[in-house]
């Protein structure tokens, strides 16, 4: 009875042993295999009769025999199953080398089995796997760590589960900081809707989101992010998170509103119909489009050197029609030298004790009004916000497009101005030689004289060789009628002066000259 029972046990496992995936071998005390499953044939490549009797050891790879030996020794003096696999790499049949995960059972006291039992599992693949996913990560990680833009993972709240060290860099933030943190913190709050109204929209239509808005630094100030995300969903369909990428496109956004600005005053500018009418354009654009608090435009008078503030806007009004003289102050300096100044703190600057406009702002720039490679005088920008470069140069991209501008304007006024001179002087001519009526003549002069030298008043003396006087002949705006009896000898009065010296004296004040005012 025992032996027939016997028997039906050894058929009914005998299948199970030579059909299992892994390898079961048996060996005694020194390693030598007493016995091995079929599976070593699918597993290494040998038969079990190539194996049987040879040790063990014989088939591990000689880096790690001493891991190997340990184990097996340490399976000896424990009693049981051993707990701990060992991974070990055994040569194939063929010469390759095949990573198996060995389980050991120490039944060494078994009336039958009288040996250490062995499970072999080729895990070559899983190895295999388990390090391209290694370096799939290395790879991934160090992107990640040197990629510029800022990656990160959020769930639906918008925390972060995860920020990519670019974010120190990008942002000023820490990247384990950010863990638990929720990303919509840092956006300002004038883009808060627009990005919850994106974020539901990629969400209902399942597509990718991308939006501009403005995230705020570690300092306090914002940043302008193009930022990209995609959402993830579960089994079930129902959003669980995204994955966000974002750069840093401030300066991109910077030089596109230069752009439009540079281009509006242009337009602006081009609209202009005069002269006079181009500086409360810029100062005015200027103004708006950098929040100032005055602005204020000055040229250079060519004849006397001086600089004349034309006009000035907001709290820089009281300075219009300032006069200051050639290199004075601020605007004197820019003028000369050609290069813009800023200064962030004016108090300090001695050079700005004349312009008690720009008490109340502390940052201020002044930048040269340059045409044809001449400076023609300064414009200038005063406002509570600190003023960084990108402002400067606006500010110079527009100061050079408003010189070129009035350069141009001044130009066609001047060749304007001498079409109508030289239409004043024909006219004259014209009356010389037509006329013998010295009547028509000078008032013909005169009215040309007033009109287009637009001065107040004008007269026309008449020089007596015989009495060595000047007598008065016609006159325009001039008062009372008493300087037409009273004859003016050449010593007496500057048209005298002028007379004996046949050339043109010119006085800048009447009332200041020598010998009291000018009688005519």
């Amino acid at each position: 009875m025992q032996s027939d029972h016997a028997h039906q046990n050894e058929g009914y496992f005998r299948p199970l042993i030579e059909n299992v995936s892994d390898v079961i071998t048996i060996q005694d005390r020194a390693g030598i295999i007493c016995y091995i499953t079929p599976s070593i044939a699918r597993v290494l490549g040998y038969q079990p009769a190539e194996v049987l009797g040879k040790n063990v050891f014989a088939f591990v790879h000689p880096d790690d025999l001493e891991t190997a030996r340990a184990a097996f020794e340490q399976q000896i003096q424990t009693t049981g199953a051993g707990r701990v696999p060992t991974e070990v790499r055994c040569r194939h049949k063929d010469g390759s080398w095949r990573v198996v995960e060995a389980t050991g059972s120490n039944c060494l006291d078994h009336p039958i089995i009288a040996g250490i039992v062995v499970d072999l599992r080729d895990i070559t693949e899983r190895k295999r796997a388990e390090e391209a996913l290694r370096a799939s990560e290395a790879r991934l990680r160090q992107i990640a760590d040197n990629i510029l833009d800022v990656v990160s993972m959020v769930d639906m709240a918008g925390i972060h589960s995860y920020a990519s060290p670019s974010i120190a860099k990008v942002l000023g933030y820490d990247p384990d900081s950010m863990v638990g943190k929720s990303v919509y913190d840092l956006v300002h709050p004038d883009d808060l809707q627009k990005v919850l109204g994106t974020n539901q929209q990629a969400i209902e239509t399942r597509s990718g989101a991308r939006i501009e808005l403005r995230y705020r630094h570690a300092d306090g100030h914002y940043l302008w992010l193009e930022s990209m995300g995609s959402f993830l969903f579960d089994e079930n369909g129902d959003a669980t998170g995204a994955i966000l990428t974002s750069r840093d496109v401030t300066a991109r956004r910077q030089r596109e509103s230069e752009l439009q600005a540079i281009a509006l005053v242009s337009a602006s500018l081009r609209a202009a119909p005069a002269r006079a009418e181009m500086a409360p354009v810029v100062l005015d654009h200027l103004m708006t489009l950098l929040e100032a608090e005055g602005a204020a435009l000055a040229t250079r008078d060519p004849a006397t050197g001086e600089t004349i503030v034309e006009l000035a806007r907001g709290d820089f009004a009281p300075a219009t029609g300032m006069r200051l003289k050639p290199g004075e102050g601020i605007s004197g300096t820019v003028i000369a030298t050609g290069q813009p100044l800023v200064l962030a703190d004016n108090r300090t600057e001695p050079r700005l004790a004349s312009m008690d406009l720009l008490d109340h702002h502390h940052p201020v720039a002044c930048v040269p009004l340059i045409a044809q490679d001449q400076t023609i005088g300064a414009l200038w920008l005063g406002r509570t916000n600190p003023l960084g470069e990108a402002e400067v140069r606006l500010i110079t991209a527009v100061a050079d497009i408003a010189a070129n501008a009035i350069h141009r304007a001044a130009l066609h006024e001047q060749t304007q101005l001498r079409l109508r001179r030289l239409d004043a002087l024909s006219m004259i001519d014209k009356a010389i030689t037509s006329s013998l009526d010295l009547e028509v003549t000078p008032n013909i002069l005169l009215d040309q004289v007033t009109l287009q030298l637009r001065v107040d008043a004008a007269a026309v003396l008449l020089f007596n060789s015989s009495m060595q006087t000047l007598q008065f002949f016609a006159g325009r705006g001039l008062r009372g009628g008493t300087t037409r009896l009273n004859p003016l000898g050449l010593s007496e009065d500057e048209a005298g002066r002028a007379v004996l010296a046949r050339e043109i004296i010119g006085i800048p004040d009447l009332a200041a000259c020598e010998g009291g005012p000018v009688r005519v």
